[in-house]
């Protein structure tokens, strides 16, 4: 069968072409006519055949310097076909004697346009008088006479069904004939010669996955997978000093892609990754999911770095035109020699970075010993939380709010109680935190407050209670969502309720939560005619400014400064300048934890028109408060 014919022609596309299996033989066996001169071609194949895999220089060393020897011509070449399609490129070149070349010797289509042509009419090329075969006629003042060149057998390489480049004997001295044996065995060098790119290029692809595997596409760094690979040959080793382990989150970052785009969100992930790439070698470093970022450094150097890491990524300079006075969280795994793998070093990593960003923006927290102990309690209590939740076993107390002057019931602040199955009702300090840190807070609210509304719009009905106000507190996370607002005003409404029935306490911290959503939240809330308090005022980090730019109604003294007026004259004198100061900017004032008669009585003579605590009323279930307070404020 003659052998299909590829496409090779000058300035063509189609030069170098696909050609068919039926190309190259696959099996080489001894013709039936074959000379003495087949036996040690033979061998020579068997011996390549036999060769160790080796890298792709070696083995293109190897194949075209055994090829030269066993042809005994002067050397063999594999010559490369440029991308282009217009040219050939000598990348190696091996005497038989062993002796390796790389020239960089080029041909083109237009300066050897005869031999090109050749090599398209036929994959073989046997010019058994290379100075005056017609096909070689461009080559020979150029290239053959000065190396003294006699003959070529030149057979084209293929790679994945494509021709790649070409395999050239070169015989120095007069002409040759040569062989069908020897025709046959240049067949078989070229096709090991495609097969070992064809392996090469395999190898690369494999190497690329495995890289992709290890490597975060976004930022370039390793990813978890890397990092646990470069752990495992970390923990539990007896370096000195020990590794440490640093995480670090950055502070609400979900926020700058809801806000901002996910676009924005990248540019600043990229931009940490950049920061961290300047201070830590790049092997030091990973990425974990999401905006969680780790260093693996020296355990004497892990204060330090954590300083670096600060002055570094903290403020707003890493997007400059975005402003967006980032701050990072960040847990410390102090040493690693203790762990005997790498899951548990990061599981102790991940806690770490985990209790260090619950807290204000910019945490830190470095594990200990009992550490496995709060994290395990924690995770407990949240499942607890969660099947709490499907039993209903949360309720709403509600404590009194009294006008101090005329002791007239005026309003009441909505407690959440946990009625425990065997510990009985439990108070918010035993799940409240929690309970707002799984976010879980905004699913007891949306199946307790429908039936508080609808029992609030009842009692507003009775004359007696006509103003009644009903205080509700939301914690941060409640107000990142206008979601929950929009909830929340569906809920007043489906209830027959004005939105002035219903009074939202925020804490101070609250509006230490950064972005813009929580106070456009508030915003929103006050714009639709639902009054806003400050709980606790005084206890938190809020400034005074807060007073005056967020639309509030009221001011809710704690129970702090309550408690020491009549001992510490310091403490009623702030109570009287806060007092004043809600009356300047037009605020009712509710002093809480009232428990004495003469606190009530000094903070009548103060000024301040509301109070809550145990001397008026305590926090009782609904049913008891109704019994209690509205049927007796009816009758």
């Amino acid at each position: 069968m003659r052998p299909a014919r590829v496409r090779f022609a000058v300035g063509s596309e189609r030069f170098g072409g696909a050609v068919s299996e039926e190309t190259t033989p696959r099996d080489y066996v001894t013709p039936a006519n074959a000379s003495a001169r087949w036996k040690p071609l033979r061998d020579a194949l068997f011996e390549l055949g036999r060769s160790p895999s080796r890298d792709i220089d070696a083995a293109l060393h190897h194949l075209l310097t055994t090829s030269a020897q066993a042809l005994g011509v002067f050397r063999a070449s594999f010559w490369r076909i440029a991308d282009d399609r217009r040219s050939i490129r000598c990348e190696c070149q091996c005497t038989a004697s062993g002796l390796v070349e790389t020239p960089g010797i080029e041909l083109t289509a237009v300066s050897a346009p005869r031999y090109f042509a050749a090599l398209d009419a036929s994959l073989t090329l046997a010019a058994e008088d290379a100075l005056s075969d017609a096909r070689t006629a461009d080559l020979v003042s150029g290239y053959l006479q000065p190396a003294g060149i006699g003959a070529l057998l030149d057979v084209a390489v293929r790679q994945g069904g494509q021709i790649i480049g070409v395999v050239c004997h070169e015989h120095i001295g007069g002409a040759r004939a040569w062989a069908s044996e020897e025709r046959l065995f240049v067949t078989a060098i070229a096709a090991m010669v495609g097969r070992q790119f064809e392996q090469h290029h395999l190898m690369q692809l494999e190497a690329e996955r495995q890289r992709a595997l290890c490597i975060d596409g976004l930022t370039g760094l390793a990813n978890r997978t890397a990092l646990v690979q470069t752990l495992t040959g970390v923990v539990g080793s007896n370096t000195t000093p020990s590794m440490a382990l640093v995480v670090i989150d950055i502070d609400r970052f979900h926020r700058v892609n809801h806000a901002f785009g996910g676009d924005v969100g990248d540019r600043l992930l990229c931009a940490v990754a950049d920061r961290l790439k300047g201070l830590f070698a790049p092997e030091a470093l990973a990425r974990l999911a999401g905006d969680q970022f780790v260093v693996l450094l020296s355990a004497r150097d892990v204060d330090g770095a954590i300083a670096r890491i600060r002055r570094e990524i903290e403020g707003n300079h890493l997007i400059p035109e975005r402003a967006l006075g980032i701050s990072v969280s960040i847990g410390v795994v102090p040493s690693l020699t203790p762990y005997q793998g790498p899951d548990a070093a990061l599981r102790d990593a991940m806690i770490a970075v985990d209790v260090a960003s619950r807290g204000r923006r910019g945490g830190l927290y470095s594990v200990d010993g009992d550490h496995h102990t709060a994290a395990e309690q924690r995770l407990r209590l949240e499942m607890r939380l969660r099947a709490a939740i499907v039993a209903n076993e949360f309720e709403f107390h509600l404590q009194p709010i009294m006008g101090s002057h005329r002791s007239r019931l005026v309003g009441a602040e909505a407690l959440l109680r946990w009625r425990h199955p065997e510990r009985g009702v439990l108070p918010p300090a035993e799940f409240l935190d929690v309970l707002e840190e799984s976010e879980l807070i905004a699913t007891v609210h949306d199946r307790l407050l429908p039936a508080l509304l609808n029992r609030l719009a009842r009692w507003r009905q009775l004359p007696a209670c006509a103003g009644f106000v009903l205080h509700v507190n939301l914690a941060s996370v409640q107000l990142r969502s206008a979601r929950n607002v929009d909830r929340l005003l569906a809920l007043i409404a489906a209830a027959g309720l004005p939105p002035a029935a219903i009074n939202i306490e925020i804490t101070e911290n609250t509006l230490l939560d950064p972005g813009s959503e929580i106070i456009a939240q508030l915003h929103c809330l006050a714009r639709a005619g639902v009054p806003l308090s400050m709980d606790d005022f005084g206890t938190g980090f809020a400034s005074i400014s807060h007073l005056a730019e967020l639309p509030l109604a009221c001011m809710k003294i704690d129970r702090s400064f309550v408690a020491r007026m009549g001992t510490d004259a310091r403490a009623t004198n702030l109570v009287r300048v806060l007092i004043d100061m809600a009356t300047e900017l037009g605020l009712s004032v509710v002093a809480e934890g009232v428990e004495t008669q003469s606190e009530l009585s000094l903070l009548r003579a103060l000024g301040c028109g509301m109070a809550q605590g145990y001397l008026l009323g305590w926090p009782l279930p609904l049913a008891e408060f109704e019994q209690r307070w509205i049927r007796g404020a009816d009758a």
